[in-house]
C-alpha cells in the first residue's frame, strides 16, 4: 500500500482538485482512499452533500432508522413525516425562489408553523424530532477525528463514494467536518503530538481493508500536526502555481522537507514530480516561470486552464467524469502512471 500527499503550504493552488483527480485515476488500477486531514473539508464537500448535518441524516433513510432504533421509537411513521416535510420545503416559495433547506425550515418560526397549520402538526413535537436527529448527527457521523481519538473503527467511518466497476476498483473517503472545530482542536491537543502512532495504526487497518493507495489531503501549512501526517507518506508531490510567489514557496517546500526527514525520519520517496496548475494557459507570467522550471530537476505536469476542473467540481464531479476527453485528463493519467511506476 502506498500513502501519498499532494501538498504545498500555501492555499488555493489546487491540492485538493488534483488529489481528487489522482486518486480517482489510480481507482483504476486499485482500490484507494482519500483521507480528509483538512478542517476545510474540501474533499468531503465535493463527494458528500451536507456531511454531518441533519439534512444529510434526513436524506438517508438507513441512518434515520438507526436513530430511531437509539431513541426507541418506530421509524417508519418518522420517515413518512420528514418525507412529508422534505416535499414541503422543495416546494416552498420563500423570497421569490423556490425550495428551501429542511434545517432553514426548522429554525424559521414562521415556516414551521405555516407547515403545523396545514398538516395539524404540533410545532413542539416537531422541534423535539429536530432536536433528536442533530443530536444523532453529531455523534453518529464519524469522521476522521473520530478515529484520530478511537471512538469509531476505520471501517464504520469511511464513505464509498465511487463504487467498485468494470472501470473503478472502488473510491473511498475518510470524511471531515467544517461545521466544527473537532479536528483543529485534536491537532492543537498534546494527544496527537505525544502519540502519533494512531496514524501507521490507521493506514495499517486501512491495508487489511484491501486499499492499494491513502491519500492524506492536508491544510495549507507546515504545523507540527502536518509534519507528523507527512512523515508517515511514502510519496509527497508538490503542487504550484507558476508565478514568483510560487517559486519561493517551491524552494521553502524542499526546505521542509528536508527537515521533516531529520526530525522525523520521514519516509518518503524523493519523486522529482511537480504539478503546475495554470488558471489561463495564455498568462505570460505563467509561461515564462515554466520555462524556468525546465531546467530544474522536476519532471513536469502541467496542467493549463484549470477553469474546467473548477467546473467539473461544482458539479459534484471529478474531471474525468466531466470532461473524459480533456487533454487535462491524459496528463492525469500520465502521473499516475509514474506514481504506479515508482512503487
Amino acid at each position: 500500500m502506498k500513502t501519498i500527499s499532494i501538498y504545498m503550504q500555501a492555499g488555493g493552488v489546487g491540492k485538493t482538485s488534483f488529489t481528487v483527480m489522482l486518486a480517482y485515476e489510480l481507482a483504476k488500477n486499485g482500490k484507494v482512499l482519500i483521507i480528509d486531514a483538512d478542517q476545510q473539508s474540501n474533499t468531503t464537500l465535493q463527494f458528500v452533500k451536507d456531511f454531518g448535518t441533519v439534512q444529510y441524516v434526513i436524506d438517508n433513510p438507513e441512518l434515520i432508522k438507526k436513530c430511531c432504533t437509539i431513541n426507541d421509537i418506530e421509524s417508519e411513521n418518522i420517515i413518512e413525516e420528514l418525507n412529508n416535510i422534505t416535499d414541503f420545503c422543495n416546494e416552498y416559495i420563500y423570497e421569490g425562489s423556490q425550495g428551501i433547506k429542511v434545517s432553514d425550515f426548522f429554525s424559521n418560526e414562521d415556516i414551521l408553523n405555516e407547515y403545523c397549520e396545514k398538516f395539524e402538526r404540533d410545532s413542539e413535537v416537531l422541534k423535539e424530532l429536530y432536536k433528536m436527529i442533530s443530536k444523532f448527527a453529531t455523534k453518529n457521523c464519524r469522521d476522521f477525528v473520530s478515529v484520530l481519538r478511537e471512538d469509531a473503527e476505520l471501517e464504520d467511518a469511511i464513505l464509498e463514494v465511487r463504487s467498485e466497476s468494470e472501470s473503478l476498483k472502488g473510491l473511498y473517503i475518510l470524511p471531515s467536518r467544517n461545521t466544527n472545530t473537532k479536528l483543529q482542536n485534536f491537532y492543537e491537543s498534546g494527544d496527537f503530538r505525544d502519540e502519533p502512532e494512531i496514524i501507521p495504526r490507521i493506514l495499517k487497518e486501512a491495508e487489511k481493508l484491501g486499499f492499494e493507495y491513502v491519500f492524506f489531503d492536508l491544510p495549507p501549512t507546515f504545523g507540527w500536526a502536518q509534519k507528523i501526517l507527512l512523515s508517515y507518506c511514502d510519496i509527497i508531490i508538490p503542487i504550484i502555481n507558476p508565478d514568483e510567489k510560487s517559486i519561493d514557496g517551491l524552494m521553502q517546500f524542499n526546505e521542509h522537507m528536508d527537515k521533516l526527514k531529520k526530525e522525523y525520519k520521514g519516509k518518503f520517496t524523493e519523486t522529482n514530480l511537480l504539478i503546475i496548475n495554470r488558471e489561463k494557459k495564455d498568462n505570460k507570467v505563467h509561461q515564462h516561470w515554466i520555462e524556468v522550471l525546465k531546467n530544474s530537476p522536476y519532471t513536469i505536469f502541467e496542467f493549463p486552464d484549470s477553469n474546467s476542473i473548477t467546473s467539473a467540481a461544482s458539479q459534484k464531479l471529478v474531471l474525468q467524469e466531466w470532461q473524459k476527453s480533456s487533454k487535462l485528463c491524459t496528463t492525469i493519467k500520465e502521473l499516475a502512471d509514474e506514481v504506479i511506476k515508482g512503487e
